[in-house]
């Protein structure tokens, strides 16, 4: 079920409608009233269909976002013909808005955090640096305050040269993420296929039980462009992961490379000259083109191409602009699969998410509040 907004200033009432969810069931009710206590705290009642389940949410503007009262979730008993929730913390606020419905789909969320060296720095003019590392804490934090630490399941992983799972997707999962965080260090290169990776194998190890459906979430961040991948060389055994930077303040200038241990991302030693691209033709190392930061793109966008054939949804941040600070608009387009003419690649066959932008690490904490609203609103019947 899902209802329209209740604006409440105080003493006002408001009707709510909501659509049932379920065949045969009460197809609309209003709330009957929402009523101010002694106290201050707000009491709603509603119509109930018997043994049916509701959840109430709240948001403090009329757009949200939404979230589920920790202990909203009502079932209706076999004699109840109404319902009834207590907001006590209404005081606290000068308005509130209220909706009743059915409760929300399952989430499996993981979240995919760039933690490269540009993260760590302040914005200088004239450098590729965000400083977005400054406030990650405190924007991840706020965000995972919108899930349920009780019932959905998240994780988090991170990535710089090498990508690591920091959080498995878990309940709860609040603490440790906040943990992960607030001590998280940047530093390397900007291996975001390695992080998608990670999301990938945590999303395959989820198993649901038979006939349960989920909504599968991931929210990739990032302040940079994918300028690594990881490649079977010539010069090595084992694969290595070959990183390229731009060219700085010289767009003709040499795109410089290296190559780094999987394992720690220490550069080691190679004297490759070409590699077998993802795109199965053979590309060459030099520090005249930027095939290595292409490939980069390449292997990220296949891995996000799987992670959408798995039916799941795309949330991709970008910190940055057309000018340094930079972020490449149409590859996150691409990684979220956005319904967009400015997306080439859009598949219909597979969900569509977003992708948004934050100019500024001032606007992070607005982009990452709107990512959280458009989740509860798909899990919403």
């Amino acid at each position: 079920m899902r209802g329209k907004p209740a604006r409440i200033v105080w003493g006002v009432l408001a009707c709510v409608l909501a659509l049932a969810g379920t065949a045969g069931a009460q197809s609309t009710f209003c709330i009957q009233s929402i009523q101010q206590n002694p106290d201050c705290s707000i009491t709603l009642t509603w119509p109930a269909t018997r043994t049916r389940s509701y959840l109430v949410m709240f948001a403090n503007a009329p757009n949200g976002p939404w979230q589920a009262f920790p202990d909203g979730t009502l079932v209706a008993g076999a004699t109840n013909l109404t319902l009834s929730y207590t907001d006590t913390n209404a005081p606290a606020v000068s308005q509130r808005f209220y909706k009743v419905g059915t409760p929300l789909t399952p989430l499996l969320m993981m979240l995919v955090l760039d933690r490269s060296g540009s993260m760590g720095c302040l914005p200088i003019p004239g450098t590729d640096c965000s400083g977005g590392g400054q406030y990650l804490a405190v924007v991840v934090t706020n965000f995972i305050n919108y899930f349920d630490d009780n019932t959905d399941v998240v994780g988090e992983d991170s990535f710089s040269t090498v990508a690591t799972l920091d959080v498995p997707m878990q309940t709860p999962f609040k603490n440790a993420i906040d943990a992960s965080v607030e001590t998280m260090e940047f530093d390397g290169w900007t291996y975001a296929d390695g992080g998608l990776q990670v999301a990938l194998n945590q999303f395959n190890a989820q198993a649901l039980p038979p006939g349960q459906r989920a909504l599968k979430v991931l929210v990739f961040f990032t302040d940079g462009f994918a300028n690594t991948a990881l490649k079977q060389l010539s010069c090595s055994t084992t694969p290595l992961l070959m990183s390229q930077s731009d060219p700085v303040g010289d767009p003709s200038g040499p795109w410089g490379y290296t190559f780094e241990n999987t394992n720690d991302g220490n550069s080691v030693s190679c004297d490759s000259t070409t590699f077998l691209s993802i795109d199965g033709t053979i590309k060459t190392i030099s520090p005249d083109n930027q095939n290595v930061w292409n490939e980069g793109e390449l292997e990220a966008l296949a891995t996000a191409d799987t992670l959408r054939t798995s039916n799941v949804v795309i949330f991709a941040i970008g910190l940055g602009t057309s000018s340094p600070p930079v972020i490449n608009t149409t590859f996150l387009e691409e990684v979220a699969n956005v319904n967009d003419p400015g997306n080439p690649t859009y598949n219909a066959s597979q969900p569509s998410g977003t992708a948004v932008f934050a100019p500024t690490v001032s606007q992070l904490q607005q982009v990452f509040q709107q990512i959280a609203s458009d989740i509860q609103s798909l899990r919403s019947p």
